[in-house]
């Protein structure tokens, strides 16, 4: 971290800042301290001390000084140390973002950003609070609901994941109560939609998968080291993606819009590859490449009868398949 206060002084590392602090919370409320005290805290020399206390002096312009009756230095008025310094727009900012993380339900990051957040609350005292009481009279967030996501299993996949060590877990199908074992190399940790996902590869099949978070019921880092191939690339391994899902063959999916709901459909784009092409009656033909039909299909029917599949006929049974079953719930015979 460079101080730009004084462009004479020398690059400050982080265990220099993280005792500047120290220090500084020792002045706070008007005490007194001595630099044997300092030292003991710090766990340094009082030769250090006297180096940290100037940079507080010079660069932080702390109105530190000492008191000779007392033999011990002291902050002659109010003053807190301060990481960084923030504008009224970037602290209304901050309150936001402040906002948002408490309106995310089953956040996994949630341990280390309150201790983030409540490091900031101290640096900016009063100034951050009353932007958080405007903030919360002007902006809200509300999230769709989510997945539980056990915040120790989660944190021991990230570990193994910036570690790059393999994991052994216990994994929950959709359509078997029993979990079953699997040993993955974690690639990468993806939320879609609020839910998270780990993309990893399954040493059982030798391929790569996307397994839910909340359906690992085990999990346990072992101390084998792997690296992650070359040609594994997130962005191609997603391209044709619908969502979460994929299959080896992309997929040429094809549908129309009808006119009087081709606004509010396409105000937001369907998909990366999706290409437009109104027609001479209004509607618009949609063209995606996907892997994988049943997202969409998903998709497809919450839009209902506002859009008209056109191919591939497998996605088409799959819809009438789906509307057979509707049918069939709410067939009059059953009511």
């Amino acid at each position: 971290m460079k101080i730009s206060k004084n462009s004479n002084m020398k690059k400050i590392s982080l265990h220099v800042f993280d005792r500047l602090i120290k220090i500084d919370s020792c002045f706070a409320k008007g005490r007194h301290m001595n630099s044997s005290d300092l030292s003991r805290k710090c766990n340094v020399s009082e030769r250090t001390i006297y180096r940290d206390l100037e940079v507080l002096r010079q660069v932080y312009n702390a109105p530190l000084e000492y008191d000779f009756k007392r033999k011990s230095f002291h902050y002659t008025k109010e003053f807190q140390l301060k990481t960084f310094d923030l504008s009224a727009g970037e602290l209304y900012d901050l309150a936001v973002i402040f906002e948002l993380l408490k309106s995310y339900d089953h956040n996994p990051f949630k341990t280390g950003q309150k201790s983030l957040l409540n490091k900031i609350r101290t640096a900016f005292g009063d100034e951050i609070k009353n932007q958080i009481s405007d903030v919360r009279g002007k902006i809200s967030f509300r999230f769709s609901p989510v997945k539980r996501t056990d915040e120790k299993t989660f944190k021991i996949i990230e570990n193994a994941l910036y570690e790059q060590k393999t994991i052994k877990i216990k994994y929950i199908k959709t359509d078997k109560e029993n979990a079953v074992s699997r040993t993955i190399d974690p690639y990468h940790l993806r939320n879609y939609n609020g839910d998270w996902y780990l993309i990893g590869f399954e040493h059982e099949r030798k391929k790569v998968r996307v397994l839910s978070v909340n359906r690992i019921s085990y999990v346990k880092m072992t101390n084998r080291s792997f690296d992650v191939p070359e040609s594994f690339n997130l962005n191609e391994y997603f391209k044709y993606s619908f969502g979460k899902k994929r299959t080896s063959k992309p997929l040429k999916i094809e549908f129309e819009i009808k006119k009087q709901f081709v606004n509010v459909i396409t105000e937001r784009e369907i998909h990366s590859s999706q290409k437009l092409r109104k027609l001479s009656n209004g509607n618009i033909h949609v063209t995606l490449t996907l892997y994988e039909l049943s997202e969409i299909k998903d998709w497809l029917m919450k839009e209902g009868t506002r859009i008209r599949v056109i191919s591939p006929p497998e996605l088409i049974q799959l819809m009438v398949n789906d509307a057979k079953e509707i049918l069939k719930q709410y067939n009059q015979k059953n009511i």
